[in-house]
């Protein structure tokens, strides 16, 4: 299977202020003359939103926030709506008991009925929630304006955001801090949560797992998302832009597979990182627990792979055509296995899954060999 992200640009990197063209004006003007309050577009009553069961509610998830002053609502940019989404806001957070699990299903909702718009001519929640598709700008002024509906505190972040391969759009790109409790919130980007763009062919794909991008780690957004308030970084020693523009790009296969964050930013901001080749082939199959963090193995050397088995397809690793499956790896419970592994051949090594329906065998990880 090719790069999971390689060809597929990380998620566009909408334009933040780059967008105001002709038409963005004319709207804007309409909007802050008319008077008269717009309700809810009738398209509110479609197939998702009659559904009995509500799937956006949560219970009981044990979660971090981070401390933050808020801001005032002059500290950030948000276009103005003439829509009142108390109805729908509260149709999506019902039965939830906090803030964060209103945050949460609010994200969720956004994740899995908004979709990016790739003729980039949407950045407003009105239109937002209209055409159910828009840019960085409107799924975050769309959260924002959810998110007010049901007395939740956010706050609108313009920046800038690095691709996986390394490309800053300077036209910028938008994401959230949303309050969980006084004073502390948590950072998300529900553009990126809800999926890709073929920048090539503009083309939409929607992300299975959403959650990579809900309530960050700052460490981890900070590798990726620039923001142009330094209060927005929330990390010990905060980051210039030039380093940001130094570091290497990260693949969010790294955190969906659940290697250590903060291990991964710390080498990062060291600058002694250099990672293998990851594929989207294991996504939800399995978790990572350890693995060589270098992309060339030496002949001879012997490294350890450590991980938790989430399907009931096989692994194994392989030097060339040498392959090891789990059975021959040690059995240390609760699904997980491990390999002290010993380099033989020059080549490369891999870790791969076997096919669902056939008898290939599909890359996860592939080193070098020296």
């Amino acid at each position: 299977m090719a790069l999971f992200l390689m060809g597929v640009a990380l998620l566009w990197i909408c334009d933040y202020w780059g967008l105001l063209d002709d038409g963005y004006s004319e709207y804007s003007e309409e909007v802050q003359t008319e008077k008269k309050e717009v309700n809810l577009p009738p398209n509110f009553d479609n197939d998702t939103e009659l559904e009995d069961d509500n799937d956006f509610r949560i219970v009981n998830e044990a979660y971090i926030d981070y401390y933050k002053e808020p801001k005032g609502e002059d500290g950030f940019y948000c276009s103005p709506t003439h829509y009142n989404y108390t109805d729908v806001a509260a149709y999506i957070t019902s039965g939830c008991e906090d803030d964060y699990q209103r945050i949460r299903a609010i994200y969720q909702w956004l994740c899995e009925n908004i979709e990016y718009d790739t003729s980039y001519s949407i950045y407003t929640a009105d239109r937002c929630y209209d055409a159910k598709k828009g840019v960085c700008q409107a799924y975050s002024e769309l959260f924002y304006q959810l998110a007010k509906a049901v007395g939740v505190k956010v706050e609108v972040i313009g920046g800038k955001a690095k691709t996986y391969y390394g490309g800053v759009n300077l036209s910028g790109h938008a994401w959230l801090f949303a309050y969980t409790r006084e004073n502390h919130g948590i950072l998300l980007d529900p553009t990126w949560g809800a999926g890709y763009v073929d920048m090539g062919k503009r083309i939409f794909t929607r992300r299975e797992n959403c959650w990579i991008w809900f309530n960050v780690n700052p460490e981890w957004m900070i590798l990726s998302h620039f923001p142009d308030d330094e209060s927005y970084q929330l990390i010990k020693n905060p980051m210039s832009y030039e380093e940001f523009l130094s570091l290497i790009p990260i693949s969010d296969l790294w955190i969906e597979y659940g290697l250590d964050g903060h291990k991964l930013y710390k080498k990062i901001r060291e600058k002694d990182l250099r990672m293998p080749i990851f594929y989207g082939s294991g996504e939800g199959k399995l978790d990572i627990i350890d693995m060589p963090l270098r992309d060339v193995l030496r002949i001879g050397d012997t490294y350890t792979f450590r991980i938790r088995k989430k399907t009931t397809r096989d692994f194994a690793i392989h030097n060339n055509m040498g392959f090891v499956k789990l059975e021959k790896w040690k059995s240390e419970g609760d699904s997980v296995y491990s390999i002290d592994y010993v380099v033989s051949e020059a080549g490369n090594v891999k870790l791969s899954i076997q096919g669902e329906t056939d008898d290939m065998w599909h890359n996860i990880i592939e080193y070098q060999v020296k």
